[in-house]
């Protein structure tokens, strides 16, 4: 598979041998990507903007089921069983569920309708030929990224970070910078991917293109650069953090970083993406 879900899995969370929870992981990626590819991004899997809000609404329903009148359960239970998107999150979501407390599966949840916001906001760029502006762009990353991933860290690992902690402003800080720098690395290395097979897509390079007015090649390498300042930025911050971190904190601290090294290795060994150098064309 051109992917390799499981290896990249392993990559990101190297402080768990627990093969059950290293293919729950695995398998929430798997749902994440197939909503953002079929139903967010490539028309040839089926993908439209028009029925995105509609999709996202009952693919937010398959991790957190609705409470319907007896009679309308079976109609949702069949539709559910027979779209294979949302049959992929509802069983990711069950096995995530069974080594997550109550808390932590309600987070995940959380990060997960944060997402389909994001992805929302992108499309209706996408509706009105509309270029973000850089700002807004960055903005809206924040939602549509891959935090819901690196915030299960804790139930991979086989802990729980405390809601109160993860609440905490300077943590929410930590792990957004982190998920941002995670997934600007994916917009590099999935930039010629991405733009080969949709039509109009929005990435930190191309909206630094069209923004600034200048060459893919020099918008390319003002991303990597912005991509590193996330890193740095988590690096420092993680670090005024340290000396006052709980136990649990440290470890998630160090699972957020885990994750980024992880998947940045990841994205550069498999064949779903290209080599991050653009043509200087």
């Amino acid at each position: 598979m051109a992917a390799r879900f499981g290896y990249g899995t392993m990559l990101c969370h190297p402080d768990t041998e627990d093969l059950d929870n290293l293919m729950i992981a695995a398998r929430c990626i798997a749902a994440e990507y197939a909503i953002d590819d079929l139903y967010c991004d490539e028309a040839a899997s089926g993908a439209r903007p028009t029925l995105l809000g509609p999709r996202l609404s009952l693919a937010q329903s398959a991790i957190d089921p609705p409470y319907l009148p007896a009679e309308e359960t079976s109609h949702w239970n069949r539709h559910r069983g027979a779209d294979p998107v949302l049959r992929a999150m509802h069983h990711a979501t069950e096995h995530l569920a069974s080594k997550a407390t109550p808390s932590q599966i309600h987070r995940f949840r959380h990060e997960i309708a944060n997402l389909y916001l994001g992805c929302h906001a992108e499309t209706g760029w996408r509706m009105t030929g509309r270029m973000p502006t850089l700002w807004e762009y960055i903005t809206n990353r924040q939602l549509n990224n891959f935090r819901p991933c690196l915030t299960i860290t804790d139930i991979i690992g086989g802990y729980e970070l405390p809601d109160i902690v993860y609440a905490h402003p300077q943590v929410q800080k930590a792990t957004a910078l982190a998920c941002n720098a995670a997934t600007f690395t994916n917009d590099l290395y999935s930039f010629h991917k991405e733009t080969a097979t949709i039509e109009t897509q929005f990435n930190l390079p191309t909206v630094i293109a069209a923004q600034q007015h200048c060459s893919i090649h020099e918008a390319f390498h003002q991303a990597a650069r912005i991509t590193n300042s996330y890193v740095h930025n988590f690096e420092k911050h993680a670090t005024q953090l340290w000396p006052v971190a709980e136990p649990e904190l440290r470890r998630y601290l160090t699972g957020l970083w885990h994750w980024m090294a992880g998947s940045r290795l990841w994205h550069a060994t498999v064949p779903r993406y290209n080599t991050p150098t653009p043509d200087s064309s």
